[in-house]
């Protein structure tokens, strides 16, 4: 039986002298961006709302995605280079969806980066509203 030490654990506890742990990676503060954008006519295929930016330095933990009645087709969340680099493809009557895209899973972005939406498949509603939410750490 062996017992093996992660990067933080060595750097602290094993490791003489200590050394800092990077910030976000422990105590930091958990922190969250909401954004609403309420349909006022039919989405098409391609389409982009920009919901949020994240500051350098966020550590993405989470992502929530809540959709009113906007029938058939599907969403992406991700950033500019991963249009679908959070969440890959939530239907719109899905009701709601939440990360699910390893490239977004614990994400540090290095610079200030935009968050948005893209409709993959056109909806099919001129009225509903999209919410996002995202929770990450900075400090």
């Amino acid at each position: 039986m062996a017992t093996y030490n992660a990067i933080n654990y060595t750097k602290q506890f094993v490791n003489v002298p200590s050394e800092k742990i990077p910030k976000g990676e422990q105590y930091g503060v958990m922190r969250v961006a909401y954004d609403k954008y309420s349909l006022a006519a039919d989405l098409s295929a391609g389409d982009y709302i920009n919901m949020m930016k994240l500051p350098a330095g966020a550590r993405l933990i989470d992502a929530t995605i809540k959709l009113g009645a906007l029938g058939a087709g599907s969403l992406d969340v991700g950033w500019e280079g991963d249009d679908d680099g959070i969440i890959d493809g939530v239907a719109h009557d899905a009701g709601s969806g939440r990360l699910n895209n390893e490239a977004g899973l614990m994400k540090v972005f290095s610079a200030e980066t935009l968050i948005r939406v893209k409709v993959a498949v056109d909806t099919s509603a001129t009225s509903g509203d999209i919410e996002l939410s995202l929770i990450y750490v900075v400090d």
